[in-house]
């Protein structure tokens, strides 16, 4: 999921329901503890923040992980491996019921500028080829908390939108400037001074939506000094999108008009896509008339988060809104595009 493409936007996850680890054996006591902790990696990537962990309706669940199980595979490497799959309804179910925000597949990307000065005064800008162990323990969370980080290609481009004194300078302007051509939904600037006595010192901004959070951090140990920040922006995130879908929620209705549904094929996979998302909750026909169509949808949260959430794909392009609708009469719908 370390990536450094032109397209950016949001990246689908897979796997959010299933995770490998580490075994001893194949015994059933180890099968068990290996339930448990696959599990609870599995509520983290779903929840995005870890305090869910301790609620009292996933401890339960966590006490009888093998209820949630579908299939299970083991892999030799030197190492034994299980992969344990649970059930998304199940699952889905528990974290309803216990009103606990679910963060969709869809989720944002974030573009990773860090500058690294060492102990002898030299900078260098972290990039998608850099050869540091950074790049493992960032490869290693974006795998294991289901998060699309990107790092820059620092190609001859990135090195003149972006040098690195300017970098290391944490210039917001210059840094989402340098950022545009990769299209990314945040960014992560840092800076990592590593002293000669090994301690290191590190500054943070984070760039998303409208909100910029700066911080420091402090740490002698660099999977630890790197595993703050990530956490920090990925609970930031989750508690933006997680939505909660509680059966006795009001429901918010809103108007969607879509242009270039051209064909049966379109129109099923146009609906299939927004039934996917987390936060429609229904989806149904008011007219259709050429390749044009007009639906009500039946949201878990308002218009906003709606857009918020189509915006992190391409799929459904923004269009100037309408003050009519298909028939000429007057609405306050959505107007977009489908350009799959």
């Amino acid at each position: 999921m370390l990536l450094c493409p032109w397209f950016a936007q949001a990246l689908p996850v897979e796997g959010l329901y299933r995770h490998e680890l580490p075994v001893e054996n194949q015994s059933n006591s180890e099968r068990q503890r290996a339930y448990t902790e696959a599990l609870a990696a599995v509520v983290l990537k779903l929840t995005g923040e870890s305090r869910w962990l301790e609620h009292e309706a996933v401890r339960r669940a966590l006490g009888n992980a093998g209820n949630f199980v579908q299939e299970v595979s083991f892999r030799s490497a030197g190492q034994s491996y299980i992969t344990v799959s649970f059930s998304a309804s199940q699952i889905d179910a528990m974290l309803i019921d216990a009103g606990i925000p679910i963060w969709d597949r869809n989720r944002p990307s974030v573009l990773i500028w860090l500058t690294i000065q060492d102990a002898n005064g030299q900078r260098s800008i972290l990039g998608s080829d850099s050869e540091h162990e950074l790049i493992d323990i960032i490869q290693d969370f974006s795998r294991q908390r289901g998060i699309p980080l990107l790092l820059p290609m620092l190609d001859l481009v990135d090195r003149r939108n972006l040098p690195v004194d300017l970098a290391w300078s944490l210039d917001e302007n210059a840094i989402r400037e340098a950022s545009a051509r990769y299209g990314a939904d945040s960014i992560l600037s840092g800076r990592l001074l590593i002293t000669p006595a090994g301690e290191l010192v590190g500054l943070w901004q984070f760039q998303f939506l409208a909100q910029i959070d700066r911080f420091d951090s402090l740490d002698r140990d660099m999977s630890s000094y790197m595993q703050m920040p990530l956490e920090r922006i990925t609970t930031q995130l989750a508690s933006h999108f997680g939505i909660i879908r509680s059966p006795g929620r009001m429901l918010e209705t809103v108007n969607l008009q879509v242009q270039g549904v051209a064909t049966l094929a379109a129109y099923a996979q146009m609906l299939d896509y927004l039934k996917g998302l987390a936060v429609v909750n229904e989806v149904s026909l008011k007219q259709l008339q050429g390749d044009e169509v007009e639906l009500e949808l039946k949201l878990w949260a308002d218009n906003v988060k709606l857009i918020e959430f189509l915006s992190l794909d391409r799929d459904l392009q923004a269009m100037p809104a309408l003050n009519t609708d298909l028939r000429g009469r007057g609405t306050g719908g959505l107007r977009y595009r489908w350009t799959r």
